[in-house]
């Protein structure tokens, strides 16, 4: 498992931060239930600190090998899209806006599925009611959205620049932008000047570069989609996905609404994926990233995987036991792998389409501040009663 510990020091006196870590821990048991979600497995805390027992996952994030290959064909990029629309969608069903998608909370896993860490800017929103009037179906704006001002500033949504009350779209803005991404290898409306990045978020229309260099064969296959003319041109289904994903009115969007998350699903771009195979991870994964134990730290970017561990938590006699561990769980996802049926192309679009995220003074405040953090996976009772 993965340990991320925070220490309460750095929470004393900011009950913003308190009630941000208390929702995260909240968020986190909840995931458990979804194969593209990190699941926690525990949560404890000492006088001093606060843990998080998380899944481990060493396949790399997306945007350590968006860097390494400089783009995704868009079948492998429409395979993580998928992936992560799934896992939006079970977000959303619990009203749960995550708030910070991007390459670098998307990770891989050793057989190649996403898995979304980070629940630091999730947020639990109220459910949006809707009700009918005659044919038409409209919100009542009860629930259903927040205002605070956060995110990553490469897919902030532009109703989160304008410092406007929004809600779940904001999450299929920047799924639209990470596609972007994984097509072309920049996000869209890239600037180095934060600020000059924002009006082009708010103001520019959004392009594709014309042609893209072929994108980097994975295990032997070049990743073009069957969408692109020679593998170097983004199909007008992917474009079309991504224009509509992009929408700047939220309420135009595609996403929004009762049915959002279906219409999304629904679009051409997805034709011919079944998305129940899409959650029981029945397709082979495009790539699979070459990960030789639980140790192998190699798809980790050398400047996290380089940083000292303040202290240890594996005494040495453990490590023989767990790499055997490890290479018995990695001959069985190779016969798994085995029985994965191939992940379908995208349909050829034979016509252009319509174009268009109290103050706590003391130590014992901070403690009483934590109460009910600690949590046990039901999975992991499960697995010891075994």
């Amino acid at each position: 498992m993965a340990i991320k510990v925070i220490s309460k020091s750095k929470l004393r006196g900011r009950p913003s931060e308190i009630r941000r870590v208390m929702s995260e821990r909240k968020v986190l048991e909840r995931t458990v239930e979804h194969p593209f979600l990190v699941g926690l497995q525990c949560a404890f805390q000492t006088k001093e600190k606060l843990f998080f027992c998380l899944d481990y996952v060493n396949g790399g994030e997306l945007f350590f090998h968006l860097q390494r290959e400089r783009r995704f064909g868009e079948n492998r990029a429409r395979f993580y899209a998928a992936q992560i629309i799934s896992a939006l969608a079970y977000l959303h069903g619990m009203d749960v806006v995550y708030r910070d998608l991007k390459p670098e909370n998307c990770l891989l896993d050793a057989r190649g599925h996403v898995r979304i860490v980070d629940f630091g800017l999730a947020k639990e929103v109220g459910p949006v009611v809707w009700r009918t009037e005659g044919s038409a179906l409209y919100s009542i704006e009860v629930g259903g959205k927040t205002g605070t001002f956060c995110g990553t500033p490469e897919y902030l949504a532009p109703e989160v620049l304008l410092r406007q009350r929004y809600g779940k779209e904001v999450d299929w803005y920047c799924l639209g932008a990470v596609l972007y991404e994984m097509l072309t290898g920049l996000p869209p409306f890239y600037h180095q000047d934060n600020n000059t990045m924002y009006q082009r978020i708010l103001s520019e229309d959004l392009r594709f570069p014309a042609t893209l260099p072929p994108s980097a064969p994975c295990n032997g296959m070049l990743h073009a989609g069957s969408g692109n003319v020679a593998g170097n041109v983004i199909g007008r289904y992917a474009q079309d996905f991504v224009f509509q994903m992009m929408d700047r009115d939220p309420k135009t969007r595609l996403g929004h609404g009762v049915f959002g998350t279906e219409n999304v699903k629904r679009h051409a771009f997805f034709q011919g994926i079944d998305w129940a195979k899409i959650y029981r991870q029945e397709y082979a994964p495009p790539f699979v990233p070459q990960v030789s134990s639980i140790f192998d730290l190699s798809n980790i970017d050398p400047e996290f995987r380089n940083e000292p561990i303040p202290e240890s938590i594996l005494l040495e006699d453990q490590v023989d036991i767990m790499a055997e561990a490890a290479e018995a769980e990695r001959q069985a996802e190779l016969e798994l792998q085995a029985q994965l049926m191939a992940f379908p192309s995208p349909i050829k679009s034979p016509k252009p389409l319509a174009s268009l995220r109290a103050n706590n003074a003391d130590l014992d405040a901070t403690i009483n501040a934590f109460r009910g953090f600690s949590f046990v996976s039901p999975y992991v009772d499960a697995a010891d009663s075994d």
